[in-house]
């Protein structure tokens, strides 16, 4: 396993405790290290939450998410990408996006049989 900060292994831990499927994935771009500080979260239906725990992209939230369907980042809560304050704000956003992942809808309409 990757080395991976505290606030990562806290975002884990939660995502293991809810059986949630997830790949370490830093996000690449300029930011390198020796710990990643990012995840995937796999959702049903293409669905997948990337959380980001680095100060260079949360800022000083906790976290930041975004989420994506079929690789193109879904508008949710009137914004591309949430900031959490606190690891509780984060896994309720969690919740809510496994919730959108599993309702048909808009976003879900081609897993709609016709």
């Amino acid at each position: 396993m990757s080395l991976v900060t505290y606030s990562l292994r806290v975002v884990i831990s939660h995502l293991e405790s809810r059986g949630l499927q997830h790949k370490i994935s830093s996000g690449g771009g300029a930011i390198h290290g020796f710990y990643e500080h990012g995840c995937k979260v796999l959702l049903p239906n293409d669905y997948m939450l990337s959380v980001q725990t680095h100060p260079k992209i949360a800022g000083p939230a906790f976290a930041e998410t975004a989420l994506f369907r079929n690789n193109r980042m879904v508008w949710f809560h009137h914004s591309d990408v949430t900031r959490h304050h606190t690891p509780d704000d984060l896994f309720d956003h969690i919740a809510l996006a496994e919730e959108r992942a599993n309702q048909p809808g808009p976003d879900n309409s081609d897993d709609e049989e016709e």
